[in-house]
């Protein structure tokens, strides 16, 4: 079976282009790959800036839009505004540099959550059931 997924996108100004255009891909090969048909993507910078079901063939489009924005970062909205899907997620995928202005990592609405991290994001602490996958560094 194809497991239901959820992108979370950090665009906030700490996040280079590189790293960005970077994200784009992976999403768009995790789109191919894995998910089967689409998955629920959400960027944000201290807001959600975007949301939406994006499928392989939409993708280049919808991940344009959702990637121009840029600002502070908070986690929280686009966690939040996973959770009000109201599906049970099987694992979020959220790409970041982990420059969180907060203490503690969100509640995690899904299953099991992988981090894509860059940057000196590589020895970010999300919760335990997590797996962090460090990406560019540059």
């Amino acid at each position: 079976t194809k497991p239901c997924v959820a992108v979370v996108l950090d665009v906030s100004g700490s996040m280079t282009p590189k790293w960005v255009e970077q994200i784009v891909a992976e999403v768009k090969k995790l789109l191919r790959t894995h998910t089967g048909s689409s998955a629920f993507v959400v960027s944000h910078t201290d807001t959600v800036v975007w949301q939406g079901w994006v499928k392989e063939a939409s993708a280049d489009k919808k991940l344009h839009d959702a990637t121009q924005h840029t600002g502070g970062t908070d986690p929280n909205p686009a966690y939040d505004a996973v959770r009000r899907i109201g599906k049970p997620f099987d694992v979020l995928v959220h790409f970041t540099d982990c420059c969180f202005f907060q203490p503690n990592w969100p509640d995690v609405p899904a299953r099991h959550l992988i981090v894509g991290a860059f940057g000196a994001g590589g020895g970010c602490t999300p919760p335990d059931r997590s797996e962090v996958i460090p990406c560019l560094s540059e």
